[in-house]
């Protein structure tokens, strides 16, 4: 278990204890492309093609939106065509971004900034050279400081 889907874990243990549910809110198993609403499908298609070109979508809404879904739906694109990315923590810092990224690509995640961006954008382009596009999810971006964005 990675360190992400330990993190996961432990904090959907603690939003059931809290609620005292078994499920958690906003979470599903379920094949999600179908269940997307028509402006969900369009951004989500928008998505895939982006990724192939190297772009970026940033996805605001209020709450209740449909925002994780939308990113559950992201997240069971398959494997063979994407490498897909989710942090949901805090970042406070470029490296610290840099060491999370570096962790989910499971590459060596120790160095200064500048070891770090070179040694992800070596594994990016080895991903593009497997065919594969890489889509990264922040989640709760709105909390990282504007100067690391």
């Amino acid at each position: 278990m990675t360190a992400n889907q330990t993190y996961l874990t432990a904090l959907k243990t603690m939003i059931n204890a809290h609620f005292g549910t078994k499920t958690t809110p906003f979470e599903t198993d379920q094949e999600l492309l179908n269940e997307l609403l028509p402006h969900q499908k369009h951004t989500y298609t928008r998505v895939k093609e982006q990724s192939f070109i190297g772009g970026l979508t940033v996805v605001i809404g209020e709450p209740g939106t449909g925002k994780t879904i939308f990113k559950q739906a992201l997240t069971q694109l398959p494997n063979k065509q994407w490498k897909i990315i989710v942090i949901n923590r805090a970042i406070f810092s470029w490296n610290s971004f840099l060491s999370l990224l570096a962790q989910a690509l499971q590459i060596e995640s120790k160095g200064n900034s500048t070891v770090l961006e070179t040694t992800i954008i070596t594994e990016v382009r080895k991903l593009h050279r497997q065919g594969k596009s890489l889509i990264l999810i922040v989640d709760d971006g709105h909390l990282i400081p504007l100067d690391q964005l």
